[in-house]
């Protein structure tokens, strides 16, 4: 009974963690869209090929580093992987806003889909889910059977 009520507790804990994660992610993904349409691409002088380049490189970012992440996240520490990309996240998405150059923003959304790729696999492996709430609580893991809602939850973006 005591494991069920620390496993509810810990959900209080995680879920906004992720709907906050996930949200930024969408956000993060479509904020070029926007930039654009709101005349960055006028400003830096893009072309119609070059804004799709930049489109499709940070999907190739999170395409090729998805695995490498992964497979740091399973030989070392998911911990670890997470608070840097954070951190890294955080200042390519700041980068974006302030950058002067296309060919800056080519760098920029390359390495936003790198980080994002460690972001989110860690988030919806369950050793990441499982240490992000050794964090948020005490230190015994969540059951296999709590960590449907998440891994769902995450499915939806």
């Amino acid at each position: 009974m005591r494991s069920e009520t620390i496993a509810f507790r810990r959900w209080w804990w995680i879920m906004p963690i992720a709907f906050i994660t996930y949200s930024l992610a969408y956000l993060d993904r479509a904020n070029f869209g926007f930039a654009t349409a709101a005349g960055m691409a006028k400003d830096l002088n893009i072309t119609p090929a070059r804004e799709s380049l930049i489109g499709a490189l940070f999907f190739l970012g999170y395409f090729f580093f998805q695995i490498p992440c992964g497979v740091y996240a399973e030989r070392r520490s998911a911990k670890k992987l997470v608070f840097v990309s954070l951190i890294l996240w955080g200042a390519c998405a700041t980068l974006t806003g302030i950058v002067t150059s296309s060919g800056w923003l080519i760098v920029i959304r390359f390495a936003l889909g790198v980080v994002e790729a460690a972001v989110e696999l860690c988030l919806n492996l369950g050793d990441g889910v499982n240490q992000a709430a050794n964090l948020a609580s005490s230190t015994t893991s969540i059951p296999s059977r709590n960590l449907a809602p998440l891994t769902a939850f995450g499915n939806w973006f």
